[in-house]
């Protein structure tokens, strides 16, 4: 280790070597104990003294504790969709010809919103706006510049978005892209479909269409679900007990219960 600057800190009948080697960011400590247990309590009291005393590899000085200030060259194309992006997606479907219920009034037979998220941009919509130079690299170009390049812009932010189509004669799942965003005149709704994703069941056909029983359980049908148990598990509180030692009966104190999967 010739060459490399060394800065040691003597702790009671204990001996810490601290090595500093800037150029691959790293400590390496030196323990002279044959004992692992004794090198394991070295390292064990170095990372405690670290953190009370801000003990560092060059100048025994403090890191900053203000984050740093990091702005990105692009604009961040994959965040997920804001709370008033959602919000005005959402306003935004009740007012289309969906026959929508929101679901605090909707029943096991009502068109409801399952999903509002991102629709995640293709790669082929992504890679020109990250692509693009920097305004650094442009005062180096010495080509002159597209109006593209000039003053680049994100990919167009569509909202994805399940919808449970209980109120058709035959019940679905739809799946719709709704875009461009934000909400404007241009905006409009659209079947999302991907390759071998539609639906192959006899009678439910359609681009980003899905069978009913494909779809998760919801708040809907759980309290149905919930409810209906209570209706058999109640009156039979008595059979319960003696079969099982318990009774199911929406109380706090019951001593059975119950779990499904869709």
């Amino acid at each position: 280790m010739s060459g490399v600057p060394a800065v040691e800190c003597r702790l009671p009948s204990l001996r810490l070597c601290i090595l500093n080697r800037h150029e691959k960011k790293g400590l390496i400590l030196r323990a002279p104990l044959s004992s692992p247990f004794a090198t394991m309590r070295i390292l064990f009291l170095y990372l405690l003294l670290s953190s009370w005393i801000g003990l560092t590899i060059a100048g025994g000085t403090c890191p900053a504790s203000n984050p740093v200030n990091i702005k990105a060259p692009r604009e961040n194309v994959w965040k997920p969709l804001s709370q008033e992006e959602t919000s005005s997606v959402q306003k935004w479907l009740f007012k289309q010809d969906l026959n929508l219920t929101t679901l605090d009034k909707a029943g096991l037979s009502d068109n409801t919103i399952f999903l509002i998220e991102l629709l995640t941009p293709n790669k082929t919509n992504v890679l020109p706006y990250i692509d693009i130079k920097t305004s650094k690299e442009k005062s180096l170009s010495p080509r002159k510049l597209t109006d593209r390049e000039a003053a680049p812009q994100p990919p167009t932010r569509y909202a994805r978005v399940i919808l449970y189509m209980a109120g058709l004669p035959i019940p679905v799942v739809k799946e719709l892209t709704v875009g461009p965003l934000p909400i404007s005149e241009k905006t409009t709704y659209a079947p999302l479909s991907y390759l071998y994703q539609n639906s192959t069941v006899p009678g439910v056909e359609g681009s980003g269409v899905f069978p009913f029983n494909a779809r998760n359980a919801d708040s809907i049908e759980s309290a149905a679900l919930y409810a209906f148990i209570l209706s058999f598990t109640t009156p039979l509180q008595d059979v319960t007990q003696d079969l099982f030692g318990g009774v199911y009966t929406g109380a706090d104190n019951d001593t059975l219960t119950y779990s499904y999967q869709v």
